[in-house]
């Protein structure tokens, strides 16, 4: 998802994932939030595309605006120990 953010991935990976405001007009509270896919499948519920958004949103938002992907990777690594941690 930050390389997503920050055009870093091939571009038929940048047209994956969308914002919520480019898929309904109106504002709201979680409208620069990822548009999670909707899934009919517990198989499909666990992909990459249905958990990706989950996941970055409940990422803390020091972490989400890390302005290189090194400095967000190591940020995140220990954010994924201190979970385990507590």
């Amino acid at each position: 998802m930050f390389k997503q953010l920050h055009g870093l991935l091939p571009e038929p990976l940048l047209r994956t994932f969308t914002h919520n405001f480019e898929i309904h007009p109106h504002n709201t509270r979680h409208s620069h939030d990822f548009h999670k896919f909707p899934s009919r499948t517990t198989l499909f519920a666990k992909s990459f595309l249905v958990t990706a958004p989950d996941n970055w949103s409940l990422l803390p938002e020091s972490i989400k605006s890390s302005p290189t992907l090194r400095h967000f990777d190591h940020c995140h690594k220990f954010h994924l120990l201190d979970t385990y941690n507590t």
